[in-house]
């Protein structure tokens, strides 16, 4: 069966996976048996975790619905989360729910939560920084390699290219993932390794790197024929792009959340951003955030 899901259930997703402990497991419309109906059924989010070595299942529905959600929906989703054996119940609604829900949810334990509602919260103080934000993505494209090959080595009936192959102590790798390992170990390789002033600087462009080696690299190409390589360089291209994200504050099961979606990001048709307080401190006294993004590919593909 097909996953019934829309943009609401998929924020309320990627909320708890951000929060989820690293050892609780987080499905998106996981089907469960349904005794009472005798077939699968679907619920939108489930979390499996182990508490006190028993296992526990947090059943979690969400809707988008612009009226509040009454007593008769709460009461057809717990019957319906009881009868698959779900142990807690957690119902999350972007227009609240009635008053008059409050008296059976407390009485089964089921938690109703209100989020992403028309009506603005007040930002923490310590989170207010955070309203406009900039993600930027670095997309590196190799263009050319170069191979410099040692004068006392004939490499007869050697051809050089792009399927040649290095040997490693593990076995033969591809000159171009050879390459790009290099590149990523480079200066301008791993953008986030860079101080943070450095990287700000870095702009679209064109760029070379280029290693020598002693000894020297074993190459071999198509047929067989092998050669030794003393210095190879890689010319590669750096395009910067940068979208700005509007974020937005909610509370989620008593955590500040905020939430935010780009357009287009190079590659990609957007990126979402979700972000949290972790608890901790900087030495300065600056609270840590814990930070989020899922990058939607589309039909984009990847190698």
């Amino acid at each position: 069966m097909p996953k019934r899901t829309n943009e609401y259930q998929k924020l309320i997703l990627s909320i708890n996976r951000h929060l989820s402990q690293t050892d609780a497991v987080v499905t998106e419309s996981k089907m469960l048996w349904d005794c009472e109906f005798e077939k699968d059924r679907e619920v939108d989010i489930c979390i499996e975790k182990v508490v006190a070595g028993v296992p526990v299942m947090i059943g979690i529905e969400c809707t988008d619905l612009s009226r509040p959600v009454g007593t008769q929906k709460v009461e057809a989703l717990f019957a319906k989360h009881k009868n698959m054996g779900v142990h807690r119940t957690i119902i999350v609604s972007k227009s609240g729910f009635t008053r008059s829900v409050e008296a059976f949810s407390k009485k089964r334990n089921v938690e109703l939560l209100s989020f992403g509602k028309a009506m603005k919260r007040s930002w923490p103080i310590y989170m207010d920084k955070l309203k406009e934000m900039t993600i930027v993505h670095y997309e590196a494209c190799m263009e050319a390699i170069s191979m410099g090959f040692n004068p006392e080595d004939g490499k007869i009936g050697f051809l050089p290219g792009i399927k040649n192959e290095v040997r490693l102590d593990a076995g033969w790798i591809s000159i171009v993932d050879y390459a790009y390992t290099l590149f990523r170990s480079g200066p301008n390789g791993s953008l986030l390794n860079m101080p943070k002033s450095q990287r700000l600087k870095a702009k679209s462009g064109c760029y070379e790197d280029a290693w020598e080696f002693n000894p020297d690299l074993e190459i071999r190409d198509e047929k067989g024929c092998l050669a030794r390589c003393s210095r190879l360089s890689v010319k590669y291209r750096i395009q910067l792009h940068e979208s700005p994200v509007k974020m937005k504050y909610d509370q989620y099961r008593s955590n500040d959340v905020i939430y935010g979606k780009t357009g287009p990001l190079g590659p990609f048709k957007n990126a979402e951003l979700i972000v949290s307080a972790d608890g901790e401190s900087e030495a300065q006294g600056d609270p840590k955030f814990k930070v989020t993004i899922d990058l939607d590919t589309g039909d984009a593909a990847f190698i």
